[in-house]
């Protein structure tokens, strides 16, 4: 990846040629999905989704700075403002995880777990759960299956998931 002001290129440097480039404003981090097929784009006050291509897959604002990202093994995108966490799909899906006390910088999640490290570098265990961005991750990629599993094994409100899957076009 090079950056030239604006422009995120993706480089080849065996051919010596660009791939595909993005327009990015105030970049802070790159970091690619863990099969490679997607780069999540970090600015001051947003995150896009690009596809190997640099092909805006999704994009998200936000009114306060965007402080880290990192891929959970599912595909999602999990992110940080200063005090939430929240989850981007490559659909453009995004919404709200949890709430957080504290600014932190994101680690890794295993299984309900986020683990991140605060300003004073201490590492902090935070429990999340992840039903809603798993559920619409399923959805997302018609494994349909593992959708229903999500949800026999939540607690979740049935008309939510019910009038979310009626807006969404799945009447079945």
């Amino acid at each position: 990846l090079l950056l030239s002001g604006d422009e995120l290129c993706l480089f080849d440097v065996d051919a010596a040629t660009i791939l595909g480039s993005a327009v990015v404003s105030e970049l802070k981090r790159c970091c690619w999905s863990q099969e490679g097929s997607r780069l999540a784009v970090v600015t001051k006050s947003g995150v896009m989704l690009l596809d190997e291509t640099m092909k805006v897959l999704a994009e998200v604002a936000e009114k306060v700075r965007v402080k880290d990202a990192l891929w959970e093994k599912s595909g999602v995108l999990l992110y940080n403002t200063m005090n939430q966490l929240k989850y981007l799909l490559p659909s453009g899906e995004s919404g709200i995880v949890r709430s957080l006390e504290d600014p932190v910088y994101l680690a890794c999640t295993r299984g309900t777990t986020l683990f991140a490290f605060s300003r004073e570098n201490a590492l902090v265990k935070l429990q999340i759960d992840p039903t809603e961005y798993l559920f619409k991750m399923a959805l997302e990629q018609k494994h349909y299956r593992e959708a229903i599993r999500v949800i026999r094994s939540s607690k979740v409100d049935s008309q939510a998931i019910i009038g979310y899957l009626e807006r969404n076009g799945f009447e079945e």
